[in-house]
């Protein structure tokens, strides 16, 4: 009775991908993608250490940004982890290193101070690098490489757009182990 008068809706349209709000990246947006950067030819040794970066492939705006990498704690230990050139002055909100669970988790900004002034930074510029250590492994024949990804916290804001759970986009890094078996 109360509709009486009223059209009958038989079908409801949906506002599109494009049209509806959201948190996640929609296939109109271009989702950032970051990559691993690690020397060429470079291949890992017993007990050496390794500089690791994490960059944009493309030019990117960010006001923050969170990357969570995800390393086997068997064959890794994170011993530093610092902002890359991409803020001038970066504002370090986090910097967590967690080698029994094999977990980094890095935030850094810019300051409003820097933003209002300059404006949201654009780049390729590296966002973090990363030293890690290859431990001694107790059966390295049994190991020929390992993995390191980026966890599904690893989120990139710029401006109104924010993007999250960029781990389902971006490509991990697989890296070669030399054994100094003879």
């Amino acid at each position: 009775p109360l509709l009486a008068g009223q059209p009958e809706e038989k079908t409801q349209v949906l506002p599109t991908a494009e049209e509806q709000p959201s948190i996640f990246p929609s296939s109109a947006l271009s989702v950032p993608s970051l990559s691993f950067s690690l020397g060429e030819g470079y291949t890992l040794e017993e007990n050496t250490s390794f500089s690791l970066e994490v960059f944009p492939q493309e030019e990117i705006s960010a006001s923050v940004y969170r990357l969570e990498i995800l390393f086997d704690p068997q064959v890794l230990a994170a011993e530093e982890v610092s902002a890359g050139s991409f803020f001038k002055n970066p504002q370090i909100l986090k910097n967590e290193i967690d080698n029994q669970e094999g977990k980094i988790d890095f935030s850094a900004g810019i300051s409003p101070e820097e933003k209002a002034a300059s404006g949201e930074p654009k780049s390729k510029a590296p966002l973090l690098a990363i030293t890690f250590r290859v431990k001694s492994l107790s059966i390295p024949e049994k190991l020929s490489s390992t993995t390191i990804s980026f966890g599904e916290k690893t989120a990139v804001v710029s401006g109104e757009e924010e993007f999250k759970n960029l781990n389902q986009e971006l490509e991990p890094i697989i890296l070669k182990i030399n054994t100094t078996d003879e």
